[in-house]
């Protein structure tokens, strides 16, 4: 079947949401329901608390200037999540609520470790 079209780039810093176009259907996410994000082959892989995915085409570069730094840090070259989810950080993996475990590039290792820190101070 037909996969995806180009992500719209309507994300603005005061919009909670997160609106992509996939099949010629447009979608809107509220950012606090994306877990993480994961390209693979050029296709973007959008994974939600609820246990829905989502796939469309963009890169991950582009992606990552829409989202908000204060709440999404990219792990891997190939991987964006959202700080809330995260429950544990290991060396070279990063543990999601739902015990999902990503990897982390080692050279986003001390971002990641930053990105945390600033993110639960914020909560407090």
């Amino acid at each position: 079947h037909k996969i995806m079209v180009r992500a719209v780039d309507s994300l603005t810093k005061e919009d909670d949401t997160f609106v992509f176009k996939a099949n010629s259907v447009t979608n809107t996410l509220l950012l606090n329901d994306i877990m993480y994000f994961q390209i693979e082959k050029r296709i973007m892989h959008v994974h939600c608390q609820d246990g829905t995915s989502y796939q469309y085409y963009q890169k991950i570069d582009e992606l990552e200037k829409q989202l908000p730094v204060d709440s999404f840090v990219r792990i891997y070259r190939s991987t964006i999540v959202n700080l809330e989810y995260v429950a544990r950080l290991k060396k070279t993996e990063l543990e999601l609520k739902d015990c999902t475990s990503l990897s982390i590039g080692s050279s986003y290792y001390d971002i990641v470790k930053v990105a945390i820190s600033k993110y639960l101070q914020k909560k407090v």
